[in-house]
């Protein structure tokens, strides 16, 4: 399995691009015009899309709007850690141009050393130490008209104006202002963290108030071509780029994801620091024990079968040369666990 996630500041259409990207119609994440956000917590929407060509199921994963006027920021950094720790491929949505706004918003990836740890005894010291747990990363500018011009004016790619808006330049440098050593701090925190960066623009879906208002009411040919043009770009991206959640060299299946996800929640619930290590020991521990307890079963089943459809007594041989071939199998099935 993969999740695909995406998190930005509320009411800034996360929920209705996700439906976007799941093809829904009417159906899908809560979508609403009212000024206070519609989800709440994590969302994943229960019907995975299949990838064939990497024999994957994605599951898409929405998320409350950071910086909600009814939340303090400890939730905030507990709900990031969570999308991203979780995440193959991580959808950063935001309105208009990369300024230092929209940089000051990202600054939750500064708080994950603060939020979660490698190990009980290993705090971490700087982003790059949780890099290898980091998905893809893909900024989303939304609503953007303007041309993509890097900070010395030149047209580039999304890709390059974000890689040209993250490197550090003097303050003032070509007109361009970079105003706290915060920021400064942010830029190279997502530098640091996520190594495969990407970027893509996505203009207004509609221009009409009233249609934005509905949007979720609109068929596509009420849409902007351009919308729906740059969104299937995006749709490609995620299913060329989206692999199988991998944490130590281990891909996951869906019981280990939930198994993982767990241990993380349970942490922050009892207001414990999350340890990655940690956790994904657990995770093998239980997934030992259940692999040992299918074989248990299929011992005992199997022998239990044996012996009550024998009619006649079973000589020493016989019964030495069966159980050699049960013990045989069922250690066979029990290896099948690739943690053992």
């Amino acid at each position: 399995v993969s999740v695909c996630s995406i998190v930005g500041k509320y009411r800034t259409g996360k929920s209705f691009l996700m439906n976007k990207l799941l093809d829904l119609k009417r159906e899908g994440f809560a979508v609403s015009a009212s000024v206070n956000a519609c989800t709440k917590g994590l969302w994943i929407w229960s019907k995975p899309v299949y990838n064939e060509k990497g024999n994957l199921n994605i599951f898409f994963m929405d998320s409350e709007g950071l910086d909600s006027v009814d939340r303090d920021g400890d939730l905030d950094s507990k709900l990031f850690a969570l999308s991203v720790l979780l995440s193959s491929y991580f959808i950063y949505n935001s309105l208009g141009a990369i300024d230092e706004n929209s940089i000051n918003s990202l600054a939750l990836i500064t708080n994950l050393i603060k939020t979660v740890t490698i190990d009980d005894q290993t705090r971490v010291e700087n982003t790059y130490q949780l890099s290898q747990y980091a998905p893809k990363f893909l900024w989303i500018l939304r609503d953007f008209v303007l041309e993509v011009k890097d900070v010395r004016n030149q047209n580039v790619s999304p890709q390059l104006y974000l890689e040209s808006v993250l490197t550090d330049l003097p303050v003032g440098q070509n007109g361009y202002t970079r105003n706290t050593e915060n920021s400064t701090k942010i830029r190279q925190s997502i530098l640091n963290f996520f190594k495969h960066r990407d970027c893509m623009t996505l203009v207004r879906p509609v221009n009409d108030e009233e249609a934005l208002r509905n949007i979720t009411h609109l068929r596509d040919n009420q849409i902007k071509p351009e919308f729906l043009d740059e969104l299937y770009i995006i749709r490609d991206k995620i299913f060329k780029n989206c692999q199988q959640k991998v944490i130590n060299g281990v891909g996951l299946d869906m019981n280990m994801l939930i198994s993982y996800l767990e241990q993380f929640v349970h942490a922050f619930n009892n207001n414990k620091l999350p340890a990655i290590k940690t956790a994904w020991e657990t995770l093998l521990q239980n997934t030992c024990e259940t692999h040992y307890k299918q074989a248990v079963s299929l011992y005992e089943n199997d022998i239990k079968t044996f012996l009550n459809e024998r009619d006649e007594s079973l000589n020493r041989l016989e019964l030495y040369r069966y159980l050699n071939q049960l013990r045989d199998l069922v250690m066979n099935d029990y290896m099948k666990c690739q943690y053992v």
